[in-house]
C-alpha cells in the first residue's frame, strides 16, 4: 500500500476515535493537570515527565481559551448510568468530554504520524527498497494496538518512541549531535531510552576508523545527552527520585503486580510481595548484564539490524523483569519489532501478530472498553451497560494473568532467538552449563 494511502486510512481512524474514547482515570488526570498549568502551579508538583509536561502547555492554555469562549466543560461522573462509573481505585469524578479528548491527543496523532515518517525512512536509507518502507510504515501506522493507546486511551508513549527513532535515524547517518539530541527528548519523556545508551555506545565504538575518532564521537554525544537532559529536567530536580524509581517499577512499595507480566501470578501469592521485589531487581540486573555483553560483541556490520536488535533486546530485559508492565509500554517495542519484520524475518512477523493482539485485547478487558467510552455515556449509557455485562465474564481476572504469563513467554523466546540465535534456549544452557560441567569433567577424569 502507497504510504499516503497508508496515512489517509490510519489519520481518519484516529480522528473519528479521538472525541469519543479515554481512559478514565489518565484523562481526567491530564485535565486537572492542565488546570493547573493554566493556573500557574509549578512544574514539580505535576508529577510528569518534562516533555509531556513541555507537550500539554500549549494544549492547556489552548483548552483554557475555547472552553471560556464556548462554555464548554467537563461532565460530572453522574451523568453515566451508575453500572459504567468506574470503580472505586479510579477515584474518577469528571469526564473531560469530546473537546479535551480530541485537544490532548493532537500532539498523540502527530507523533504517530512522524513515526511512520521515521520507519519508512529508517528503512527506505538503509535498504533502499520502497516496498519495504511502506510495508514498515503500514505495521505501525495501521496497527490497531498503536492506534488504541494514541486516540483510544489518550497515552504519551509514542513521544519516547517518536524521539528514540530520530536518535537512531541520525545515529545511522552519522549525525552524532542530532541523535544524542533526540535521546535526551527521550529519556525526558519516558526514562527507559536510557538503556539505549549501552548498545549507542557500542555502535559508536565499534563503527569509529580510529582511536581519536572513538574518543570525539563519544565525546560529543554525551556531551549534548548530558547538557539537553539536564536542561529538560532542570525544573523538575524536586521530582527525578520519583522518577528514578519509576523506571524499572523495582520497588518494594506500590502494586504488587500490574500489566504484561508473568508476574502476574502473585495476585494468588501475594505474601510474596516483598521478597518478589528484590526477585525483580536481581532478575533485571541479570538479564540487563548478559545482554550489555551480547551487545559488547555485535560487530554492526550491518548497522540497522544490529542496532534494532540490540535497542529492543535492552526493552525486552524490562518486560522480563519488572513486576509491574501496563500494557501501552508494548508501544516501546513495536517499532523494533516492525522494522525486524520487514527483514523478511517470518518467525518474528508471527511475533509481532501475536504480541499485538495479546497486547490489545488485554487493554480492552483489564479496563473494559466501556469505561473508556465514558463520554458518549448520556448518549448510549444502556448499550455501554450491555457491553459491560458482556466482558465482564467469570474468569476475566485469571484469563488476564493468563495473557500477561504467554505475553512474557513469547517475549522470552524472542530475547533467547535475538541473543542466542534459532536454538535460543538449548544453545544459551549449552554454552553456559554444559561445556564447562564437560570441562570439569574431562579435568577430574
Amino acid at each position: 500500500m502507497k504510504l499516503r494511502y497508508i496515512l489517509i486510512i490510519g489519520i481518519v481512524v484516529r480522528l473519528c476515535m479521538m472525541p469519543f474514547f479515554a481512559h478514565p482515570y489518565d484523562m481526567e488526570s491530564w485535565y486537572k493537570i492542565s488546570e493547573g498549568m493554566v493556573a500557574g502551579n509549578s512544574p514539580t508538583s505535576l508529577w510528569i515527565t518534562p516533555v509531556w509536561a513541555y507537550t500539554m502547555f500549549p494544549v492547556a492554555h489552548l483548552y483554557s481559551w475555547i472552553s471560556g469562549t464556548f462554555h464548554t466543560g467537563p461532565m460530572p461522573i453522574n451523568v453515566a448510568p451508575p453500572e459504567i462509573r468506574p470503580d472505586s481505585t479510579f477515584h474518577v469524578s469528571l469526564i473531560p468530554g469530546a473537546v479535551f479528548n480530541s485537544l490532548i491527543k493532537i500532539p498523540l496523532i502527530i507523533s504517530d504520524v512522524l513515526i511512520a515518517f521515521l520507519l519508512y525512512g529508517i528503512v527506505y536509507l538503509m535498504r533502499k527498497n520502497k516496498k519495504l518502507a511502506e510495508r514498515a510504515a503500514l505495521l505501525w501506522f495501521l496497527n490497531p494496538f498503536s492506534i488504541w493507546i494514541s486516540c483510544g486511551w489518550g497515552m504519551f508513549d509514542s513521544l519516547p518512541v517518536l524521539f528514540t527513532l530520530a536518535s537512531l535515524f541520525f545515529l545511522l547517518k552519522d549525525r552524532v549531535q542530532f541523535s544524542s539530541l533526540f535521546l535526551a527528548l527521550a529519556v525526558g519523556s519516558k526514562l527507559y531510552p536510557i538503556l539505549f545508551l549501552i548498545p549507542i555506545t557500542a555502535y559508536l565504538l565499534k563503527t569509529s576508523k580510529s582511536k581519536a575518532k572513538r574518543i570525539d564521537r563519544c565525546v560529543r554525544f554525551y556531551l549534548i545527552f548530558l547538557v539537553t537532559t539536564f536542561i529538560l529536567f532542570f525544573p523538575y530536580l524536586s521530582a527525578v527520585g520519583g522518577y528514578s524509581s519509576s523506571l524499572i517499577g523495582v520497588t518494594t512499595t506500590g502494586p504488587l503486580t500490574l500489566g504484561l507480566t508473568y508476574w502476574s501470578v502473585l495476585h494468588f501469592a501475594p505474601t510474596l510481595a516483598e521478597l518478589a521485589a528484590w526477585v525483580s531487581i536481581g532478575t533485571f540486573i541479570v538479564l540487563l548484564s548478559v545482554v550489555s555483553w551480547k551487545i559488547s560483541k555485535i560487530s554492526f556490520k550491518d548497522p540497522l539490524s544490529d542496532l534494532v536488535v540490540a535497542m529492543l533486546a535492552c526493552v525486552l530485559v524490562i518486560y522480563l523483569s519488572v513486576r509491574i508492565v501496563p500494557e501501552q509500554y508494548f508501544i516501546w517495542a513495536l517499532p523494533f519489532i516492525v522494522i525486524l519484520c520487514v527483514g523478511r524475518q517470518t518467525k518474528v512477523t508471527i511475533y509481532y501478530y501475536l504480541l499485538s493482539a495479546i497486547a490489545f485485547i488485554y487493554s480492552i478487558l483489564h479496563v473494559l472498553l466501556p469505561f473508556f467510552l465514558l463520554a458518549t455515556s448520556p448518549w448510549i449509557g444502556n448499550a455501554l451497560v450491555g457491553m459491560l455485562n458482556i466482558l465482564n465474564f467469570p474468569g476475566r481476572e485469571l484469563f488476564l494473568v493468563a495473557l500477561g504469563v504467554l505475553f512474557s513467554f513469547l517475549v522470552l523466546i524472542i530475547l533467547l532467538e535475538l541473543l542466542f540465535g534459532r536454538r535460543g534456549l538449548l544453545k544459551a544452557i549449552a554454552s553456559s552449563i554444559v561445556k564447562p560441567l564437560r570441562r570439569v569433567w574431562q579435568r577430574i577424569f
